[in-house]
């Protein structure tokens, strides 16, 4: 996938701001969108994004990062989950008119694609050390922090903590994946040694209940939970013949990377950021099951 700016942001004849009475329109400007549309926005840097994607201009192109960013800040402002945030999106005229998107054709964002950016933002981090989400928020910090009240509220300092939101749903999803892909492998080739609070990740929907329509202020106990998951699982099969498996093998390197551990206990690793407030998971001691 290659990397483009966001060139289609000019308003279109049919644009549904058109049809707008005049009351309509006045209501809208005296939205918090209004500001964010005038304010917020047009600072985003979508070229600090492009290390992310292909140079090669042949690839599909992206979809607007200025648009991702967007909708991440003002999930956060309003303590969204991600399918709340998309679909304000799409039936909302506020979050089109302060994402500049009333004129598309169809919404730039999918189920699927706040978790995909999530994930690259993740990676280049791990890679490279660099957070570019913390450093778009940065260099805006005094900008950002004039918007201080959105409709009669206080913005949260989640505000400015987007970056803090992202890790932990990166990760959140890294432990997910391993071990739902490894309790697939039981399910398939050991059914009887899996218990009944694990075959949850067999049902449908759970992927989204767990991720996809998770809140910031229940990320810390669901890593927690997850990682308790994990380590289950990696006991459950460290003396199995299922340890042979790729899907044990990629557990085993995600606990590995992803927690510290002694002889009696095993805690999440602490994020890396300075600028955001500390995740308390970095303080949570997670038992071992067993010996």
């Amino acid at each position: 996938m290659s990397f483009c700016r966001n060139i289609s942001q000019q308003m279109s004849i049919d644009d549904p701001l058109y049809r707008l009475t005049n009351r309509e329109s006045m209501i809208l400007k005296n939205t918090w969108a209004e500001e964010f549309s005038n304010t917020i926005f047009p600072l985003i840097n979508e070229e600090r994004f492009s290390v992310l994607y292909s140079s090669n201009p042949a690839s599909r192109p992206n979809n607007p990062v200025n648009v991702y960013i967007g909708l991440l800040m003002v999930k956060d402002i309003f303590a969204q989950t991600d399918e709340e945030a998309i679909h304000s999106l799409y039936f909302d005229l506020r979050y089109q008119y302060a994402l500049h998107t009333t004129s598309f054709e169809e919404q730039p964002v999918s189920k699927n694609s706040l978790s995909n950016f999530r994930r690259l933002v993740y990676q280049y981090y791990e890679e490279h050390g660099i957070d570019l989400i913390q450093e778009e928020i940065e260099s805006h910090a005094k900008e950002f922090t004039k918007i201080l009240n959105i409709d009669g509220r206080t913005v949260r300092m989640d505000f400015l903590m987007v970056s803090s939101s992202c890790k932990k749903l990166s990760r959140l999803e890294i432990i997910y994946s391993c071990n739902k892909r490894l309790i697939k492998e039981i399910q398939k080739s050991s059914p009887q040694i899996l218990p009944d609070s694990l075959k949850v990740y067999l049902e449908e929907g759970h992927r989204n209940e767990t991720i996809y329509r998770s809140r910031d202020k229940d990320l810390d106990s669901k890593l927690r939970a997850l990682t308790s998951d994990a380590i289950k699982l990696y006991h459950l099969c460290k003396d199995q013949s299922i340890k042979e498996t790729e899907a044990f093998n990629i557990l085993a390197r995600m606990l590995k990377e992803q927690t510290d551990s002694t002889d009696s206990m095993v805690k999440l690793k602490p994020s890396k950021e300075e600028f955001i407030l500390p995740s308390k998971v970095a303080e949570e001691k997670v038992f071992l099951p067993g010996n």
